[in-house]
């Protein structure tokens, strides 16, 4: 905290040296308990615009114009999808807002200029579910009483059962799982609020094969060979090697994600618990997840006809 205020102070000090305030922009956040994932995400797309203002020997807050800022995104626009350059904008925001608060510059000397900045637009496309018929696939090729066949296995039906992000399922420890229920508590959510979610009696039948099958002690869910922790990379060269072996694409672990969602949803799941289940803030969220197609449609008109209900 002392190490924050005084990068703060010589923020403050040096005026609006464009480099410091994103270094005590940085700090600020750190203190306020922002995750390390998105401590990297803002020190990266901050960094990015530095470099670029730097080219034109703009590093001072009060030389910074709206057109700048256009320009900027507009150079993305070769190396970067709607999105990615819509996430800049808002690392921009953040910053400058975040200037604008701590009245870098005097106040009534400076207007913010990305109140001039219209966002990006980025149109809400579906996300790709791995189809379901990819994962009997994967599954078959877990086809043997050896520990690693086991424990994909049970990764792979609890990552469809139980709709989370492949992180919260390797933060996992196997005291958050109730095998005669099927709840799963998440206790470190991307929200920061814990939830619970369900895996059903295929997924418990796969977990208590592979959890008969650890020899070690790990507090973990989830161990690698040697009985520590499951990492995210370890997962993705798990999942690839296993795509590769069924002769199929290779789906990144959020793809089982989405693929949950769209089959809770085509069971008869209502969006509200949906949400509570994914563990969304908003349903705008969710919808990227519901890639509903014209069956999909066909079907619940069928189902549901108000003129055939009369």
């Amino acid at each position: 905290m002392i190490e924050t205020q005084q990068v703060q102070r010589t923020a403050i000090g040096q005026a609006s040296f464009l480099g410091v305030a994103v270094e005590a922009f940085m700090f600020d956040r750190r203190a306020a308990g922002v995750r390390g994932s998105t401590l990297k995400f803002y020190q990266h797309k901050l960094q990015t615009f530095i470099d670029f203002l730097d080219q034109r020997e703009l590093r001072y807050l009060e030389q910074l114009q709206p057109t700048d800022i256009r320009e900027f995104l507009v150079s993305l626009e070769g190396t970067h999808t709607p999105g990615g350059i819509h996430a800049f904008y808002r690392c921009i925001r953040a910053l400058l807002r975040w200037c604008e608060d701590e009245e870098i510059l005097p106040a009534g000397t400076w207007q913010n200029p990305i109140k001039r900045v219209k966002a990006p637009r980025v149109d809400i496309e579906p996300l790709q579910p791995i189809p379901l018929e990819d994962v009997r696939k994967v599954l078959d090729t877990c086809n043997t009483k050896l520990f690693t066949d086991l424990r994909d296995a049970a990764i792979f039906l609890c990552l469809l059962d139980s709709a989370v992000r492949a992180s919260e399922l390797l933060a996992l420890n196997t005291d958050d799982v109730d095998l005669l229920s099927g709840s799963v508590l998440i206790r470190k959510s991307k929200s920061r609020k814990p939830r619970t979610t369900y895996i059903g009696k295929n997924a418990r039948k796969a977990l208590r094969a592979y959890l008969r099958a650890r020899t070690d002690t790990d507090a973990a869910l989830f161990v690698n060979r040697t009985g520590e922790r499951l990492e995210y990379d370890s997962l993705r060269q798990v999942l690839a090697r296993r795509c590769k072996r069924a002769g199929i694409k290779v789906w990144l672990p959020h793809s089982w994600r989405r693929a949950a969602a769209l089959s809770l949803l085509r069971a008869g799941v209502d969006v509200y618990t949906l949400q509570h289940i994914m563990g969304h803030s908003d349903l705008q969220v969710l919808q990227r997840y519901l890639k509903v197609d014209n069956n999909d449609a066909a079907t619940a008109h069928a189902r549901c006809s108000p003129g055939d209900r009369l």
